[in-house]
């Protein structure tokens, strides 16, 4: 997983304070309806949301009118840093849900072609086959809010007009 470091010119208060300014608090659940409920809400506008605590966050990016709730989110610690300043260092990944849900539906499709093959049930075999390559691109497969993500991370280090720069490890 590759991890980004964002160096911000602005103290881990001011940035704590920015981030509550800029984004709708959100506290994840387990519950999907509670996400959907969500979405509903603010279906008519773009937003970032997510849960910004003293020293750790997640964000998201929510477009309008879509149903994004499952996106990809930047999960990360941020802290003070030598400058005065704050470091923020996290990486991205979908939610638990996500990858618990696409796990089962890969191993339950892996499980049905083999079934299906040792009962020479060819069409079986076939769909479940599709239904395996279907949740493997799903699992693997870029998420484009990634972007915007960044794009708001990087327009906070320009913000004082500081020489920070992202660094990618």
């Amino acid at each position: 997983m590759k991890k980004f470091i964002y160096n911000l010119p602005m103290t881990p208060n001011q940035l704590h304070k920015r981030l509550n300014k800029d984004t709708i608090a959100y506290k994840g659940s387990i519950n999907i309806l509670s996400v959907s409920k969500f979405m509903k809400t603010h279906k008519s506008y773009s937003c970032f949301y997510g849960d910004i605590q003293s020293d750790k966050l997640w964000i998201a990016y929510h477009k309008q009118l879509k149903n994004d709730g499952s996106s990809i989110r930047f999960y990360a610690k941020y802290y003070k840093n030598d400058n005065g300043g704050t470091t923020v260092e996290g990486s991205f990944r979908k939610p638990i849900f996500n990858i618990v849900f696409e796990t089962i539906w890969i191993v339950l499709m892996a499980l049905a072609f083999i079934f299906c093959l040792a009962l020479k049930e060819n069409t079986f075999a076939l769909i479940s086959l599709a239904g395996f390559l279907f949740g493997a691109f799903m699992f693997y497969f870029p998420d484009k809010r990634k972007r915007q993500i960044k794009e708001y991370f990087e327009n906070l280090q320009k913000d004082k007009k500081n020489n920070t720069h992202m660094e990618e490890n």
